[in-house]
């Protein structure tokens, strides 16, 4: 009596879901799958517009474009004569897979439904059901196993043939995953699931023109849901095939049929961005502001607005936009180092640092904001308290264990000469010392820390160069030798030294003395590339152009060619042949850069200013330096390009213009502050070309790469002929 009332209970949960069976029909002497008369559930819901749209510039998911496995319809086992228990336990370890599989327990759920396939072995419904849960569990070859099993008891039955086909993906097995889908084309062309899982495996295999046109025959087959599998052909055609223009089209159309949503626009926006259509842009972000739905998206589209006011130079709108998101997301770091950025472009310091200050407070520790912090403060002439700030950041990140700014500094000690210059200014080579001593006490052997050591030994004391340098190299080869860092970091380091050694040398004026101690360490180390490209460099600091040539090609034939190192090595050869005035080598090279670096806007304007100073080619040369300028609109190089080329073409009130505000960017540079001297003196404006000559004169000793004694000699003999003309 209970087994018949557990029976009848088990039964009554079952027969709910009777409608949903695939059943087999007798036709002729073959078996065919026909399916009931209850709607199929579809793989992408019909409201589901939002969830379809993929936002630009995140990437589809690696494993297929249109979300997880489908799961498998609930069906009930097939009836077969078998005795009432194992009947009972069949339905048991049916029904708690089911559960399983709901909440997520495809492992455990994959046991269950192999128990009940135990029971009703050749059963194709209760293979596939095993086969799915098993490869959701990530469990192929299992899933494969299963699935093969099955398939040969029921040769037309489409759910396990779909299963099988889904778990060849899985294991990459393409081919035989496309004959069963070409298999199950036969017994039905229009299927949706079966399509979807043929787009998907022509997707995951990289086949992506094939992927696209099985989606635009789903889209032609059920219209009613069109838009979402044209939104996935979209979205292939601009993360997988980089086809911006038939990927915009895509979008348009897609957006006529759904004119109201957000992510359509932004999505084209974001293309007209690659495109380098920043005035559609706008259009666009504009429009999908118009229609947004969550706070969210209104912060992603008044991100990328304020980021395109920015660049093009609309301040007031940029700042609109980054203030309504810090009402909506006062802490939102990303937004504050946006407004820190255009508050400096718009020389508002002491604005960027108020809101640098607030971030400083919450994280005293956090090298890269004292950094930044450091760098408002100089410009505000408040260097000493610059100083004391990033040596206190640094003691806090020491005592606090936070190992990586503490890294961080040191990397930037070894890495920038200018640091010790203003530590030495404000007299604060001691402190750091101190701090060093107590980093080593606890870091002991870490090469960053040696390396600062070293680097503050030759910045402080005179010495034996030549004896001290040995010493370095020994310290260094016990750091890498002792494991306390990875080797490929700890030879890094030992390679900068040859920098450092450079600037030391030449302090002292042994530029010559450095030459030959390198050429010794080359025998030694034949390989060192660093030793090599160094050698380069100071051959190039004593004038040995042809030398330097020599030792930069030996090094770039080396180097692979697609490294920012042979980008490098470049523009250190385009030097070489601009102080040689070789102008075919250097626009040899620098089409080269302009090549292999298509956005990188540095090769444009040094070839551009090396027409313009040559002044020739000069059209050419503003079609250049206008290139730079648009992938780097503030960068006040590019701009003291843009103006000296108008002085060029005799175009001066517009060469002051640029000028002026290329010094805005770049405050006191001497070749800037020269350029605007001779286009004043041009101008009749003698006077204001002698006070910037002067200053010329007076801050040049801070750039000492451009303030060469040649420059000093032609800029003294401007002023004084300048002079000489108005003596009465």
């Amino acid at each position: 009596m209970i087994r018949s009332v557990i029976l009848l209970f088990l039964l009554l949960l079952i027969i709910p879901l009777s409608g949903c069976v695939t059943r087999s029909i007798k036709k002729g002497d073959e078996n065919h799958v026909v399916e009931s008369s209850s709607p199929q559930k579809p793989i992408l819901q019909e409201n589901a517009d939002e969830k379809a749209i993929s936002m630009i510039p995140d990437s589809l998911p690696d494993e297929k474009p249109t979300g997880e496995t489908p799961p498998t319809e609930i069906h009930p086992p097939e009836e077969e004569i078998i005795a009432d228990e194992e009947r009972i336990t069949l339905y048991k370890y049916f029904l708690e897979g089911i559960l399983l599989e709901k909440n997520g327990k495809y492992d455990d759920a994959g046991i269950a439904f192999a128990k009940a396939l135990e029971i009703t072995p050749e059963s194709p419904f209760l293979g596939a059901l095993t086969s799915t849960a098993l490869l959701q569990a990530k469990r192929v070859d299992e899933a494969i196993q299963v699935a093969e099993h099955t398939i040969h008891s029921a040769t037309n039955d489409m759910d396990n043939r779909q299963a099988l086909a889904q778990a060849y993906m899985a294991a990459q097995q393409w081919d035989k995953a496309l004959e069963q889908y070409e298999i199950l084309l036969d017994f039905d062309p229009s299927s949706l699931s079966v399509l979807d899982g043929l787009a998907q495996l022509y997707y995951k295999a990289g086949r992506y023109d094939d992927a696209i046109r099985i989606y635009r025959r789903i889209a032609e087959l059920h219209p009613e849901q069109a838009y979402l599998f044209r939104l996935i052909v979209a979205d292939i055609l601009l993360l997988k095939l980089n086809r911006l223009d038939e990927a915009k089209q895509e979008f348009l159309s897609i957006a006529e049929i759904i004119p109201n949503s957000p992510k359509v626009h932004l999505s084209i926006g974001r293309i007209d961005e690659l495109l380098g259509k920043t005035e559609d842009a706008i259009h666009s972000y504009l429009t999908a502001l118009n229609h947004v739905r969550t706070v969210q998206d209104e912060v992603m589209i008044r991100g990328q607005l304020g980021k395109l006011y920015h660049e093009r130079g609309s301040y007031t709108e940029a700042q609109h936009q980054y203030n309504r998101i810090m009402e909506i997301e006062p802490e939102n770091l990303r937004i504050k180092q946006q407004l820190i950025s255009l508050y400096v472009d718009q020389n508002l310091y002491e604005n960027a640092l108020a809101e640098v200050e607030a971030l400083a407070k919450n994280a005293p520790g956090d090298f890269q904001i004292q950094l930044l912090r450091k760098e408002l403060l100089e410009q505000l002439d408040r260097g000493e308290e610059a100083w004391n700030g990033l040596l206190a950041s640094f003691q806090y990140a020491f005592e606090h264990h936070m190992q990586n700014d503490v890294m961080l500094f040191l990397w930037k000690l070894s890495l920038d000469d200018a640091y010790f210059d203003s530590l030495a200014s404000y007299h604060r080579l001691d402190q750091l010392n101190q701090l060093l001593q107590k980093a080593s006490e606890v870091m002991s052997n870490v090469p960053r820390i040696l390396f600062a050591h070293a680097k503050l030994a030759l910045y402080t004391e005179s010495g034996n160069l030549r004896e001290r340098l040995f010493n370095i190299l020994e310290m260094m080869q016990k750091a890498e030798m002792s494991g306390n860092e990875n080797v490929i970091e700890a030879s890094a380091i030992e390679l900068r030294l040859w920098f450092l050694v450079r600037h030391a040398f030449q302090q002292q004026g042994l530029s010559r003395e450095l030459t030959e101690l390198l050429q010794k360490c080359q025998s030694i180390f034949p390989h060192n590339l660093d030793v090599i490209r160094t050698l380069g460099l100071v051959c190039g600091d004593i004038g040995d152009w042809q030398a330097a040539e020599s030792h930069f090609r030996e090094v770039l034939e080396q180097l692979d060619e697609n490294t920012p190192a042979y980008k490098d090595l470049l523009f250190q050869l385009a030097f070489v042949y601009d102080k040689m005035n070789r102008i075919a080598d250097i626009e040899r090279v620098m089409r080269e850069a302009m090549e292999r670096f298509p956005n990188d806007p540095e090769a444009y304007n040094f070839l551009g200013y090396t027409y313009a100073d040559r002044n020739i080619h000069l059209e050419e040369a503003l079609v250049l330096i206008e290139k730079a300028l648009k992938t780097n609109p503030n960068d006040g190089n590019y701009i003291d390009s843009l103006g000296w080329t108008y002085f060029r073409l005799g175009k001066n009130q517009e060469a002051i213009s640029h000028l002026k505000r290329a010094l805005e960017h770049m405050r006191d540079h001497p070749v800037i502050l020269d350029h605007l001297g001779d286009a004043y003196e041009v101008n009749g404006d003698v006077d204001k070309a002698i006070l910037y000559w002067k200053k010329v004169l007076e801050v040049g000793p801070k750039y000492p790469s451009e303030f060469t004694t040649e420059f000093q000699l032609r800029v003294n003999q401007k002023i004084h002929s300048a002079e000489t003309l108005l003596k009465p």
